[in-house]
């Protein structure tokens, strides 16, 4: 027991770091304060506070300020607060700003402090001491709960090279869960620029030349130039970022009749959005005739909100049909990617075709069927959105 009027306990875990803790198979909550806080004022390196004493919190650098803006979530972590001076951490806060008319605004909530433990149900990681705190809720007995803390950030990859492609992979009635994900946590934070695809690095001059640099969200389960991969009737629950990822050159894979739920991020993802995905020098490169249909997807993106339930990139011959996808905080299904910029011709609403490449051939995005779907209950947090999105 680490405060006992307060009802907090206290375990040390050593070098254990994570974003989630679930006790009895339920997510908890890291220790956050408020919405919409007051005594915030918007300053170029972070912001000026009325509240003097956060100056004293420890481990200053463990806060994340989390805003929740338009289709976007952001999260940068704190670098130092001295007397009513909150500095926030960079590239985190400059990427946070590229966006005219869209930048980060005052805090939505404030997040990972041991200052901010106060409502049953919340945890915070002190990783400088090694030690986890948690206030139990209401009937939960810590001496015969099963708590899971969750390490590991990949559960399988299947990484296939363009010469040798991972072939005739079946995975079939598995439960895959309990990952986690720490990019979040580093100096870049997480800034959306759609749907779960971050900008991160220090080389940013303005949003829109950042597009084809906008870095994907990581699966629990990854696939790259794999051929004949088939996942059906698994589970994948409880993971700390994307519950499934089809990388570049993933070729007649099927995803059938599984269940995802309680993802951080989004759900499904099919193919990706980097120049290889859109204009490939070598056809084994494209992602293509792969199929999602029959599943189930509830539930996720419920960490970072601005992600998706199925997300289907630059692909050739994407079948996404038969799903059930519901309660969701932005977007069901979404498909293409590039505002026309990465097309043929490039895309002359955006000056100087905002500095990406001009080609002269069209891009891999063809041939793709979403049809038969059940889409419900979404944009229950984020707004531009839609059940079925496309670019």
């Amino acid at each position: 027991m680490a405060d006992s009027a307060h009802n907090v306990y206290k375990a040390h875990v050593g070098n254990i770091d994570t974003r989630q803790l679930y006790v009895n198979g339920e997510l908890e909550t890291r220790a956050r304060g408020g919405n919409n806080p007051s005594g915030f004022t918007k300053t170029s390196t972070g912001y000026t506070i009325t509240d003097t004493s956060m100056d004293s919190w420890k481990n200053q650098s463990d806060l994340e300020v989390v805003s929740r803006w338009g289709w976007m979530l952001m999260r940068c972590p704190v670098q130092s607060i001295v007397g009513t001076t909150m500095t926030v951490q960079q590239p985190c806060f400059h990427n946070a700003n590229l966006h005219a008319g869209q930048e980060i605004q005052n805090p939505t909530w404030l997040e990972n402090a041991r200052e901010l433990l106060d409502t049953p149900g919340e945890w915070y990681l002190d990783k400088s001491a090694g030690d986890l705190y948690y206030m139990p809720k209401a009937g939960q007995n810590l001496a015969t709960a099963t708590v899971t803390v969750p390490r590991v950030q990949d559960l399988v990859d299947l990484n296939g090279t363009i010469s040798a492609p991972v072939s005739d992979v079946s995975f079939q009635g598995i439960t895959f869960s309990y990952s986690t994900w720490l990019a979040p946590s580093s100096s870049d934070g997480l800034i959306e620029g759609q749907a779960g695809f971050r900008i991160v690095g220090s080389n940013n001059p303005d949003f829109d030349s950042t597009r084809l640099n906008w870095v994907k969200t990581p699966g629990a389960v990854n696939v790259s130039y794999g051929h004949g991969v088939s996942f059906q009737g698994n589970t994948f629950t409880h993971l700390g970022a994307v519950g499934l990822n089809l990388n570049t050159g993933t070729q007649g894979t099927t995803i059938t009749g599984n269940v995802f739920k309680e993802i951080a991020a989004t759900g499904i993802q099919v193919g990706g959005t980097d120049v290889i995905d859109a204009h490939p020098s070598d056809a084994r490169s494209i992602t293509k005739d792969n199929t999602v249909s029959n599943n189930v997807v509830t539930n996720v993106a419920d960490q970072y909100t601005g992600s998706l339930g199925i997300f289907a990139g630059y692909t050739d011959h994407s079948v996404i049909s038969h799903n059930k996808v519901y309660d969701l905080p932005y977007s069901g299904i979404s498909v293409g990617w590039g505002w026309g910029l990465t097309d043929q011709g490039g895309d002359t609403n955006y000056p100087g075709n905002s500095g990406v490449p001009v080609w002269t051939t069209p891009t891999t995005s063809q041939n793709n069927v979403v049809s038969d779907n059940e889409i419900s209950d979404i944009m229950k947090l984020q707004a531009d959105g839609g059940a079925i999105y496309t670019l």
